[in-house]
């Protein structure tokens, strides 16, 4: 599934790794440098691929925590 993301996605994603819990939209948008409307439009569309799950106003969750951790121990990175 990873391959088949497009950059952004991904960089949206790898943004979101570092948080314990909930990632701010707002502070991934600062992570990747866009804009909060640019950050919505991604959320939007990893919400409809099931890569993440709103978490409350303004914030989302990995859907799967197993993709947090494989993110951060670098498994994006191997896999192109």
């Amino acid at each position: 599934m990873w391959k088949s993301l497009s950059e952004m996605d991904k960089r949206f994603l790898i943004a979101m790794a570092p948080d314990d819990g909930p990632s701010r939209v707002r502070e991934v948008a600062t992570r990747i440098n866009r804009s909060n409307d640019y950050a919505r439009s991604y959320r939007g569309r990893l919400v409809r691929s099931g890569l993440v799950v709103p978490a409350g106003r303004g914030y989302l969750e990995f859907a799967h925590r197993s993709l947090r951790d494989w993110l951060r121990t670098d498994g994006a990175s191997t896999t192109g």
